[in-house]
């Protein structure tokens, strides 16, 4: 009897791994399509927490989350780039200012304090230069 138990066990562990690896698999591929984790998580069919914890504990699956991710950015910065060459000046303007200091209008830095955000701009003698 206790052979058998031992023997249960060890077969529900087995396919416990499997669905676990399962998961972990399809949670990756809809990442790369789409940096939504919400969404990830219901097409795994886990709950977030879930998917967090396994982040938290799995530094090798940490490392696949974070590179499923950057593709998808990767993706999505290759279609702005697409648009913005294409004619949407509004959206060129805002990448030239993300990748290129000289096209941003000032230098600012930006403090949130109780919730409101305060903008803290550079002496005059610097605005002016």
């Amino acid at each position: 009897m206790e052979k058998s138990r031992k023997k249960q066990l060890s077969l529900l562990r087995g396919a416990r791994r499997q669905s676990v690896t399962r998961w972990q698999r399809r949670f990756l591929q809809c990442l790369r399509i789409s940096p939504n984790v919400a969404a990830a998580c219901a097409a795994a069919r886990i709950s977030r927490q879930t998917a967090y914890r396994q982040r938290e504990q799995d530094p090798e699956f940490a490392a696949k989350w974070q590179e499923a991710i950057d593709f998808s950015l990767d993706e999505l910065e290759a279609v702005a780039f697409k648009r913005a060459k294409e004619g949407d000046s509004q959206l060129l303007s805002w990448l030239l200012r993300c990748h290129r200091p000289i096209y941003r209008d000032t230098q600012r830095t930006e403090h949130a304090i109780l919730g409101k955000l305060v903008f803290v701009l550079p002496e005059k003698e610097e605005r002016d230069a």
